[in-house]
């Protein structure tokens, strides 16, 4: 998966800095550069263990554009990290959906001017709601581990209902790394 990172140059006697912007806490150092970008990979990887492991969501990386109109990273050099968190989300599932033919001609007609496959188009559309939508990590609680925690149990008239288990995991714990 690829993150965007912002590389604070080395003033005089002091380290690199790096900050991944879409991963809230997730940032590394390192007296040389190369240094300071191989700690970041490893902060990538850390703190999406961490978030996966907790019941949250992988935030879908906002486009380096948007990143460089934020002021508060002005005169930091920009790059991109190529981590491989997949592993933290499962072995893949082949699944069987169904669409009107209309949007799955919408569907394939995007993915290939993307140069995608229509799952790979799927699944990062399907991440990037998820992402935005109540499991977001923007402090509130993952509908992810509110569903997770749900356990199907008998009501007295023998119908199914579904029954949450309280839950004191929060998302949106950044990991300082």
């Amino acid at each position: 998966m690829k993150f965007v990172i912002a590389i604070e140059p080395a003033a005089e006697g002091s380290a690199y800095g790096v900050v991944v912007p879409d991963l809230p806490g997730c940032f590394s150092a390192g007296d040389t550069l190369d240094e300071a970008v191989d700690q970041a990979h490893e902060a990538i990887d850390l703190w999406c263990q961490t978030m996966i492991e907790d019941g949250g969501s992988i935030p879908v990386s906002r486009t380096l554009d948007e990143h460089q109109g934020n002021p508060d990273f002005a005169g930091w050099v920009w790059g991109v990290a190529d981590v491989p968190v997949e592993r933290y989300l499962g072995p893949a599932e082949k699944i069987n959906i169904t669409l009107p033919r209309v949007l799955l001609a919408r569907v394939d007609a995007f993915a290939r001017l993307h140069g995608e496959s229509r799952s790979g188009l799927l699944a990062r559309a399907a991440a990037k709601i998820l992402s935005t939508g109540p499991a977001s990590v923007q402090g509130k609680k993952a509908e992810s581990s509110r569903i997770a925690a749900a356990t199907r149990t008998k009501s007295a008239s023998g119908t199914k209902t579904l029954r949450k288990k309280s839950s004191s995991r929060k998302a949106g714990s950044g990991i300082d790394a």
